[in-house]
């Protein structure tokens, strides 16, 4: 299976003209693929994020995979994201530089989803939950065309990890991205389409 297309990761990035932006991702799968269509089936995440002082920082995330539905709404003023899963309410400190596992798991999301906003922003008041562990520089080969791309590795777990490839050629776009566990089990998204000024 390696190497053969499971399915299409759909981006869009909107912009009020200011500084505020919403970014929506989709996965479509191609059926019959095992653990990785059971995990990325319908798919989807969205974030919405304010750019303050050169920095992006995170208003609300909304994640789904079929009817299933969480959102995460941040309040800098109080220092705590709610979180909202099946009316189940609960709420993260978002202040604090001690270990927390649970605004570690925000960080990285944030971090991962504010990638596709143009200008390869840093994100504000969370990067100590975002641990990169190597940039390294090396050429993606896509649909379009080959990029300089910057990688960064992502821990998303005790075993998962997430590689990104950004090229400063599209202004900080990922051109590449790559799921895997260290067990031979891996997923990655190339960059096929540009369109909708993205």
């Amino acid at each position: 299976m390696k190497g053969e297309p499971i399915g299409v990761a759909e981006v869009t990035v909107g912009s009020d003209g200011g500084s505020k932006y919403t970014v929506n991702t989709k996965f479509v799968a191609d059926p019959g693929h095992g653990f990785l269509i059971n995990m990325l089936s319908e798919a989807r995440a969205g974030i919405v994020a304010t750019l303050t002082d050169s920095k992006l920082r995170a208003d609300k995330i909304v994640t789904a995979r079929g009817r299933r539905e969480s959102t995460v709404e941040f309040d800098w003023e109080n220092g705590v994201a709610a979180s909202t899963d099946k009316r189940r309410r609960s709420e993260v400190s978002l202040r604090g530089t001690d270990k927390n596992a649970r605004r570690d798991v925000l960080a990285k999301a944030v971090f991962v989803e504010t990638r596709w906003i143009p200008g390869n922003y840093a994100v504000a008041d969370l990067e100590s939950g975002v641990q990169e562990t190597s940039r390294d520089e090396e050429d993606i080969e896509t649909r379009l065309a080959t990029y300089r791309a910057t990688s960064v590795v992502l821990p998303l777990s005790s075993t998962w990890k997430l590689t990104l490839w950004s090229t400063a050629q599209l202004n900080g776009l990922p051109v590449k991205l790559e799921m895997s566990d260290g067990k031979g089990r891996t997923v990655s998204f190339t960059l096929a389409t540009l369109g909708g000024g993205a």
